[in-house]
């Protein structure tokens, strides 16, 4: 994978869409009805609250800083709230699902290098127009730190942490805000 600005956009979770109003990559509504978000499963516990981001990794390698600016995310049930603050402030809102346990990339178990618990979210970022394309993704704390490690839509669930050698996939790292 490049890091070059244009093709960082693609790579990112919930950031897909920070990122992508700032430098011009965009992805059209999903036509699909809306559906309310319903009180966060036992599974999302932990990951509630503010979170304060720290760095975001690709091809094995942090990515520079400055491209992302100040950003937090607010999970609250299964609603969230990505802010980006640069030059200006970005917000991208959406909802969380956990995918049926039936579902062949569920994905919950371990992660091999860590051993933190992975947790299966699919994660839909809202726009105007309703929900766009799905991102699935894979959760874990690893002591107080949130783990979210995804690929833009249409990319298969990671099923690790790690991005090594992996196109397309982004991890970020977020501490708790106090």
């Amino acid at each position: 994978m490049t890091t070059r600005r244009g093709i960082i956009p693609a790579t990112l979770v919930m950031g897909l869409s920070l990122i992508s109003a700032t430098l011009g990559f965009s992805q059209e509504p999903k036509k699909e009805p809306k559906t309310e978000a319903q009180d966060s499963p036992k599974s999302l516990a932990p990951f509630q609250g503010l979170w304060q981001l720290d760095r975001v990794e690709a091809d094995g390698r942090a990515l520079p800083k400055d491209l992302f600016g100040s950003a937090t995310l607010d999970l609250q049930g299964l609603k969230y709230e990505l802010v980006r603050k640069t030059s200006k402030e970005t917000k991208v809102k959406g909802t969380l699902s956990i995918p049926d346990a039936k579902s062949p990339d569920s994905q919950n178990g371990k992660d091999k290098a860590s051993g933190a618990e992975l947790i299966a979210v699919d994660i839909v970022p809202q726009s105007e127009g309703g929900p766009l394309e799905t991102q699935k993704a894979v959760f874990a704390l690893i002591g107080d730190k949130l783990h979210l490690c995804s690929g833009p839509p249409g990319i298969a669930r990671p099923a690790s942490l790690n991005t090594n050698a992996r196109e397309n996939v982004t991890l970020m790292i977020f501490s708790r805000k106090k």
